[in-house]
Formats: structure tokens, C-alpha cells, sequence
């Protein structure tokens, strides 16, 4: 699903709860046209699922070659692009649930958003949410460009 916020001048792109297929790469494009039509100044697009859990789906060349051409079209479109990590209930369709992104798979050389309810949702406690933010800040922090804090753990996190 394309959406775009006007006022936070940004186009997401949400990608439904499947592997990645033909139609993401169409969607992806179409994303950054709209991103153009209405001049804003970022897309953002959530991690492939086959990139954060690459032991989950053995297809880690999948997401790699999405990202790629995602980071290609960034520079045709002239674009800035983050890249988020996903709800983990987007595992529910595989029959999964709580399992933590493997972050030392990403490519070093993406722009990440951190959302942190979507972290939440891995951990029972915002203590065990903290840490994990605290981690992947350390590993990626050059990486990290935005931390969006929720509503149900914001007040517990010192960003």
C-alpha cells in the first residue's frame, strides 16, 4: 500500500504481509514516481522480511536485490530513502511469532527508521525494548537516521 503524509513530506511504501514477488518491484517504482508527482523529499519502506530474517526464508538474495534496486531508483529519483523495520506480526501469516530481526544481516550502506513499537512488539517489557534499542544504536548508529519513539513506550526511552 502507497501512502502518502503531505505535511511530513514522505511516501511509504507498506508492503503486505508476503514474501517479495514481481508486484513489490511495480509498487516500489510507483512510489517513487508519487514521491516526484508530489514533490516530497523521502520514501520510507519496510525491510524485506527475507533481509531480517534471512535463517527464517534462506532467501537473504531476495531482499538484498529489492534493497539495491530500491537504492538505485533512489539516486535516479534523487530521493532520501529509509528503510524500516517491519511489525513482527507480519511472521503471524507463517506461523511465527516473537522471533528478533537478525540486524547484522542489513547492508551497511542503507539509511535505517527504527520504529520502536515495532521493536516493542518482540519483547513482553520496554526494559528488554530499550536494550535492544540501545544495541542496534551501538552496531548501526551511523546507520540510524530516525528513531521513532511510539506512544506506548516513548515516555520510557531517553532518545
Amino acid at each position: 500500500m502507497l501512502t502518502s503524509r503531505r505535511l511530513d513530506k514522505t511516501v511509504s511504501l507498506n508492503r503486505p504481509n508476503n514474501l517479495l514477488g514481481p508486484l513489490d518491484y511495480i509498487f516500489l517504482v510507483f512510489a517513487f514516481i508519487l514521491a516526484r508527482i508530489i514533490m516530497t523529499k523521502m520514501v520510507i519502506i519496510n525491510l524485506p522480511l527475507e533481509t531480517q530474517y534471512p535463517y527464517l526464508f534462506n532467501q537473504f538474495w531476495k531482499g538484498d536485490d529489492f534493497i539495491k534496486f530500491a537504492e538505485k531508483l533512489k539516486k535516479i529519483f534523487n530521493l532520501k530513502v529509509f528503510w524500516q523495520n517491519s511489525r513482527p506480526e507480519m511472521l503471524n501469516k507463517f506461523g511465527i511469532s516473537n522471533l528478533s530481526i537478525t540486524w547484522n544481516y542489513l547492508p551497511k550502506n542503507i539509511d535505517l527508521m527504527i520504529n520502536t513499537d515495532n521493536l516493542k512488539k518482540n519483547f513482553a517489557r520496554s526494559y528488554s525494548t530499550r536494550k535492544e534499542l540501545e544495541k542496534i544504536s551501538h552496531e548501526f548508529g551511523k546507520q540510524i537516521k530516525i528513531i521513532f519513539p511510539s506512544n506506548n513506550i516513548g515516555r520510557h526511552l531517553a532518545i
